[in-house]
């Protein structure tokens, strides 16, 4: 009996219109891409931008002593077009601004909290910075409200101290 296999990559993550053609796990940290950017390219400039903010809340005001935990488990580098895609989201309801957007947050099947990112080259640098600021903030596992929006401070400016 002849036995056929299919080559290539299995995705965990299916976005309608999306072919998640690489991916890598390294670490806790699950990464797919659409094949214009290598998984662990990614994986590295996430943990730089991470590293990066939690230098940054260290020397902001105020952001002295905050604990920035690593609020991402399935970092994607997907088509712009896919940050509109309805399927993309547990709930089916893609952000209001997600046309503009280059980067989105979501929470996925069993409560994996996602990363999103455009990949395109030219736009991964900053999406991923901003990308970093708002999982941080919106996925923190931080239960102080107060404590929270100081985190989101921090993050947001953080994200702008780029630009």
């Amino acid at each position: 009996m002849l036995v056929h296999r299919t080559t290539g990559y299995h995705a965990t993550v299916a976005i309608a219109g999306v072919a998640f053609t690489q991916g890598a796990t390294v670490g806790p940290l699950v990464v797919e891409t659409d094949g214009s950017v290598e998984p662990r390219e990614l994986a590295a400039l996430y943990t730089r931008t991470l590293d990066e903010l939690r230098a940054y809340a260290k020397t902001d005001r105020g952001g002295a002593g905050l604990e920035i935990a690593d609020s991402v488990d399935v970092l994607l580098a997907v088509p712009a077009a896919a940050l509109c895609e309805p399927t993309a989201y547990l709930d089916h309801q893609a952000p209001e601004h997600c046309a503009s957007a280059r980067w989105a947050t979501a929470i996925g099947a069993r409560g994996t909290r996602r990363l999103m990112v455009v990949s395109d080259h030219a736009q991964l640098i900053s999406a991923l910075r901003h990308g970093v600021a708002q999982a941080v903030c919106e996925l923190s596992p931080v239960k102080d409200d107060k404590l929270v929006r100081h985190l989101c401070d921090v993050t947001a400016r953080f994200a702008e101290s780029a630009n």
